[in-house]
């Protein structure tokens, strides 16, 4: 059975819908996985960025020798 919370809300045509409220203790897991694949995936582009740069800049260098 479904224990979550519910509200009903009159629509336009005037029929009432039940309306689930989302129950953030039961989702957090799923919530702090997402943010951390997202904030990985951030820095690990950053990192490669970076990496491309400094590798680029060395090589310059190389060659101006």
């Amino acid at each position: 059975m479904n224990n979550q919370p519910m509200l009903k809300r009159k629509t336009n045509s005037g029929n009432s819908r039940n309306i689930q409220i989302v129950d953030l203790r039961r989702h957090w897991h799923h919530i702090t996985f997402i943010l951390t694949a997202a904030l990985t995936f951030q820095c690990k582009t950053k990192l490669i960025t970076y990496n491309t740069i400094q590798n680029k800049t060395i090589q310059r260098n190389i060659w101006k020798e």
